[in-house]
């Protein structure tokens, strides 16, 4: 609560002067877009669908198989270390990858 009331309290202290200088840095003609409504006699609008009954539409749905489940991933550095190859490239530049499963290494 106390956060709230200091952000109340806060915004008391916001002079016009303040609003205009940000406005002035911020509002830039390059920063908008601009939208004009001209309105007409007989809009041409586009027919919405019905809204789908969603208990029939998955009454007998009974899904797909279960996908496997991933692996239990040690985040200690350790782990990382030892899943992590590095390379050298002749040109100096080096390189890292961390394969997602340990068998893919």
């Amino acid at each position: 609560m106390h956060r709230v009331s200091l952000h109340r309290d806060r915004l008391k202290s916001v002079t016009v002067a303040d609003v205009q200088r940000v406005a002035t840095t911020y509002i830039k003609p390059d920063n908008r877009t601009v939208g004009l409504y001209y309105p007409t006699e007989e809009p041409d609008r586009a027919e919405m669908p019905a809204t789908p009954d969603v208990a029939a539409l998955v009454k007998d749905y009974r899904g797909d198989t279960t996908l496997a489940v991933g692996e239990a991933f040690d985040p200690s550095p350790a782990n990382i270390e030892a899943r992590t190859t590095r390379i050298t490239l002749p040109s100096s530049a080096s390189g890292r990858h961390s394969p997602k499963t340990p068998s893919a290494r």
